[in-house]
């Protein structure tokens, strides 16, 4: 849900890992979110944003996106795409020391409850 009153959404994301699925919501603010029309900008502009256009096939489709490193808590790459809400499609974190990564697709998006 989207609370109008905070701007927070309701975000419900669900993990799967070695064929075990767990889900957790979290609130999460709507400047979390990068604007359907940044993730157009960033598509249309995607060398200016040092980023790669390639297409992704993710569990919800394929999707033209810019591929874009990211620093940060985890760095990696982030696939942006303007089809979709908030524009995130695929994440893949840069390979951590134990040898392990984290790779995030988007399999479902709804607006509203479920």
């Amino acid at each position: 849900g989207f609370d109008h009153s905070t701007q927070y959404f309701t975000v419900k994301s669900t993990y799967m890992l070695s064929g075990l699925s767990d889900s957790s919501e979290r609130w999460t603010a709507t400047d979390d979110f990068i604007s359907t029309e940044l993730a157009a900008d960033v598509v249309d502009r995607c060398v200016q944003y040092d980023g790669s256009l390639i297409f992704v096939e993710v569990p919800l489709g394929t999707f033209l996106t810019c591929a874009i490193h990211v620093n940060g808590t985890t760095p990696g790459t982030m696939y942006i795409a303007k089809e979709v809400p908030f524009g995130y499609v695929k994440f893949v974190s840069d390979q951590q020391p134990n040898g392990t990564n984290e790779i995030w697709s988007l399999r479902d998006f709804a607006f509203g409850n479920r």
